[in-house]
């Protein structure tokens, strides 16, 4: 027996959002603060108010991705990374994405990646 045991993993039980089919659906949901309404660009990475630059997550989820964005504002200014990327996923007919991939890239070949799972 080793002198240090590995904490088990706390599974993370992951809500289904497959009938938020609509606008007004993830608004409700985001009023009962099951939802946030974020950008898929951040504004600092010229990411811009349009609506194509906006979606839904989870609570748990926008702070994950707050988290790697200052990752990646921190390799960027080190010169670890030149581009920022995220990629939001969807299934269905749902307006909330499953999953957002996040990259850092420097000079094409990536230096960061991560994949959020929302549901």
């Amino acid at each position: 027996m080793g002198l240090f045991r590995k904490k088990p993993k706390k599974e993370v039980q992951l809500p289904d959002f497959s009938d938020v089919t609509s606008y007004e659906k993830a608004i409700a949901l985001v009023q009962e603060g099951k939802l946030e309404k974020i950008y898929i660009i951040p504004l600092e990475y010229e990411g811009g108010e349009h609506l194509e630059n906006r979606t839904f997550t989870t609570p748990r989820i926008a702070k994950l991705k707050a988290r790697d964005e200052l990752i990646i504002h921190d390799m960027v200014y080190m010169g670890g990374a030149d581009t920022y990327s995220c990629e939001p996923v969807y299934r269905g007919d749902s307006v909330v994405p499953c999953s957002f991939r996040i990259e850092a890239i420097r000079n094409g070949h990536v230096s960061f990646s991560e994949e959020l799972k929302v549901w």
